[in-house]
């Protein structure tokens, strides 16, 4: 659950730490890990959250792909809104 309010602060200074806690031996820190990674939004995320889509837990490669989908969707449409802004 900690992984989740260092997402939710928005402060990418914790990106290592949420990517470190990827390769947690418990599937719940894993799935929490990705999660955080979501909420920060950063696009540096998404090799590590790529690699749990191969997770051997369910819920770990659930929680990637949502926050792949989270990350993905915020950069491009800031790549997208970049030319007027």
């Amino acid at each position: 659950a900690a992984a989740v309010i260092l997402g939710s602060m928005g402060d990418r200074t914790a990106e290592p730490v949420l990517e470190f806690q990827l390769a947690s031996e418990s599937p719940d820190v894993r799935a929490h890990a990705a999660m955080g990674l979501g909420l920060l939004k950063h696009p540096k995320a998404i090799p590590a959250l790529v690699e749990r889509l191969k997770d051997g837990d369910g819920k770990v490669r659930e929680y990637a792909l949502l926050a792949l989908m989270t990350v993905a969707r915020d950069y491009a449409a800031d790549t997208a809104c970049a030319p007027w802004r």
